[in-house]
């Protein structure tokens, strides 16, 4: 066949052969092959590339696939070879080099010519330019319109490719362009199309997309309610749809992205494909959560400083009468009654007003009104010595302790009895939420250096093998007098006092938990030593 010549059965009788030389447009017939070797290439071959069509033919003077610009080669040979494999039509945006070395961009749409073994014979298709030529193409597919009426139905349908190439092409290109990520999805959940902002948002190159399709690419969590919705719009539902989907891009980080999702119909009302237009709103998200939890933050400081003031003055005022009480019980004593039931009750009210001067003193703790000195401690002192006060009531309980130090481990300056208060009451509270599993028991303690921002932190993990804590608890579980035990098992001071120790020390009391899977209380502490001020009321 000659290159410049169109084939009688779709000519028209010549009409197209005209058209096809008029437009910056060409048809072409080529191998399927990297080189994309060209077996047939009409005129606006010359207008549109400034190569002539026998040079392409063949490969005579240069081939095809030399005119793909190198970023766009990979692209549409992947595209291509998806397509050839589902035996389907494809489009294409790329960049192509011209003779005299200036880029454009074209818009290609073909099809795979199957044979009688089911072997791919050939490709066909029309390539045009997609900037200032639109009008021009549009008037000429007009014209075209006209001659398709006279040609045989097999012809039309091949035709008909082109002259849709030809309308969309500026279209499309302008999309290629578009600030937000635009998709076109099959009905059964194939990429037909994407931009470049779409790979951009997913975090994934084109080729994998669409090799991969959207279900390896959506969070796990959010596959489910994409399939309900995309159903739903073709079970007569919404056509138009909107929502936040999560997706997992290559490196495996969490993006969230607004979606607008159209499906699109064709002329007889049947449902042809899915447009999906996407925006990047992971900022903002992120954002949004950390307001809440600094809101969250803010309201529990606030909470504290209250009820820190109210406990130091309830401790004060209380000090006052019971030291009176307590000296009075001890005169009784001293006395030298001669009254065993005296005796008795003197020593029991002395005990007692002990008890409460105990209580007082944890009062004074919570609100930071009693501190010891600063100094530099091992972190092996530390939780070794604390463990030390608790293998006793560990032991009894039936739980096994697995200590886990890094080394070498920096010493941290503290208050040293204060944070083995802290790590006493964690060690306490997990012994006490596995007393009730049937499994084993165990109690893991962790400690490990971290840097952030240039300065290194000290992190204790607490973890134990309990029940854990419920959602509705996670909240509130530093609030003072908030405890999910017995009364008698506890006062819901002990992780309000622990929270205002750590937090004047610069640090951070935080817990991990799902109900039915422990608990894991995390200490974080500067290793340089809190801030240079006074200690003061949790929340101040």
């Amino acid at each position: 066949m000659d290159c410049d010549q169109v084939p009688a059965a779709q000519d028209g009788g010549g009409t197209l052969s005209r058209m096809l030389r008029d437009m910056p447009a060409f048809a072409y017939r080529c191998a399927n092959d990297p080189d994309w070797t060209m077996e047939y290439v009409s005129d606006g071959c010359l207008e549109l590339t400034g190569y002539a069509p026998d040079a392409l033919v063949a490969s005579k003077a240069t081939c095809y696939g030399d005119l793909i610009a190198p970023q766009d080669r990979d692209r549409v040979w992947s595209a291509v070879q998806s397509a050839v494999g589902r035996n389907a039509s494809f489009d294409l945006v790329y960049r192509i080099r011209r003779a005299d070395g200036r880029e454009a961009w074209v818009h290609e749409r073909g099809r795979p010519i199957i044979g009688a073994r089911g072997e791919v014979e050939a490709l066909e298709g029309f390539i045009a330019l997609t900037d200032d030529h639109a009008e021009a193409l549009r008037a000429s597919m007009r014209r075209w319109g006209a001659v398709m009426d006279g040609l045989p139905a097999e012809d039309r349908q091949t035709l008909a490719s082109t002259m849709l190439a030809a309308t969309d092409a500026q279209f499309r290109a302008a999309m290629e362009q578009a600030a937000i990520g635009i998709c076109y999805l099959s009905l059964d959940g194939r990429y037909l199309w994407l931009n470049s902002k779409y790979c951009e948002n997913a975090g994934w190159p084109a080729e994998d997309l669409m090799r991969l399709g959207p279900s390896a690419i959506v969070h796990p969590d959010d596959v489910e309610t994409g399939r309900a919705d995309s159903d739903a719009a073709m079970q007569g539902g919404p056509k138009q749809y909107q929502a936040v989907r999560r997706c997992i891009t290559k490196e495996g980080k969490t993006r969230y992205n607004q979606i607008s999702v159209s499906l699109i119909y064709d002329d007889h009302g049947e449902p042809m494909y899915f447009m999906s237009a996407i925006h990047d709103i992971t900022a903002k998200v992120e954002a949004e959560e950390r307001s809440r939890r600094e809101d969250a933050a803010l309201r529990q400081s606030q909470k504290l400083e209250a009820l820190g003031t109210l406990a130091a003055g309830v401790a004060h005022e209380i000090n006052n009468p019971l030291m009176g009480i307590i000296n009075y019980a001890q005169i009784i004593q001293d006395a030298g009654v001669d009254d065993e039931m005296v005796n008795l009750s003197a020593r029991g009210i002395a005990s007692e007003g002990a008890r409460i001067a105990t209580i007082a003193g944890r009062l004074l703790e919570f609100a930071g009104m009693q501190a010891d000195e600063l100094a530099p401690t091992t972190v092996a002192y530390l939780i070794n010595n604390t463990l030390d006060l608790a293998r006793h009531a560990l032991s009894r309980a039936g739980v096994r302790v697995d200590v886990q130090v890094d080394d070498p481990m920096p010493t941290v300056v503290c208050r040293p009895q204060q944070i083995r208060q802290v790590l006493l009451n964690l060690i306490m509270n997990a012994k006490d939420a596995m007393a009730a599993t049937e499994t084993e028991r165990r109690l893991a303690v962790r400690a490990r250096e971290t840097t952030e921002d240039g300065r290194a932190w000290l992190h204790v993990e607490v973890e134990d093998s309990g029940h854990g804590v419920a959602a509705e608890h996670l909240e509130r579980i530093f609030d003072p007098f908030y405890t999910t035990k017995q009364r008698t098992k506890g006062t819901g001071l002990g992780l309000s006092v622990s929270h205002g120790i750590v937090r004047d020390h610069g640090g951070s009391l935080t817990v991990q938990s799902e109900p039915g899977r422990g608990a894991v209380f995390t200490l974080r502490l500067p290793v340089d030593g809190p801030p240079q001020h006074q200690p003061h009321p949790p929340g101040a």
